[in-house]
């Protein structure tokens, strides 16, 4: 019988939206900073599988699900767009369907993902208006019945509150 190396999906969700300009630098420097702290754990960049996704109106791959030690670079974001949940939320859990049984078929035992939200915390609708349109599909996402339901830990920056960040988190404080 084969056994499987386990395997962390790590997902990289960036608010890239108009209201992040002022934070680009940090934001890169944050996701540089992520991609330090993964590949310098031994216990982790061993068994990390990275890929990085960019929203604003719109979400969009950056990067594809990437065997840590592979990456040779970073991207670098411009931000413009409204800050849509919903699309980041959608294309979030589709990808975590796509990739997980991509991993398994590798021969990966994959464990459950951990998706890093950056953002600053003022979800709206495609208009552009504060919503809460995207706590349905965060439910969904994160609910315990998904067998593939990630950690979600966000870092915000700018307008962020303490109360959307603690929304958007499944680890308490």
């Amino acid at each position: 019988m084969e056994t499987k190396v386990n395997c962390l999906p790590v997902y990289i969700v960036i608010d890239a939206s108009h209201s992040m300009p002022p934070f680009e630098d940090v934001l890169n420097d944050t996701i540089e900073t992520l991609y330090d702290e993964l590949i310098t754990s031994p216990r982790i960049s061993e068994f990390a599988y990275v890929s990085i996704l960019s929203y604003n109106t719109e979400a969009e791959v950056i990067l594809q699900m990437t065997d840590l030690q592979s990456m040779d670079a970073l991207p670098q974001l411009e931000c413009g767009g409204v800050t849509n949940f919903v699309k980041a939320l959608r294309l979030l859990r589709q990808r975590i369907e796509e990739d997980v049984p991509h991993l398994n078929d590798a021969g990966r035992e994959v464990l459950r993902p951990v998706a890093f939200l950056l953002t600053d915390g003022q979800p709206t609708d495609e208009k552009g208006h504060l919503s809460d349109n995207w706590k349905p599909d965060y439910a969904a996402l994160v609910d315990k019945s998904y067998r593939r339901h990630p950690n979600v830990v966000p870092f915000g920056y700018g307008t962020a509150t303490a109360g959307i960040l603690n929304e958007i988190s499944t680890i308490p404080g």
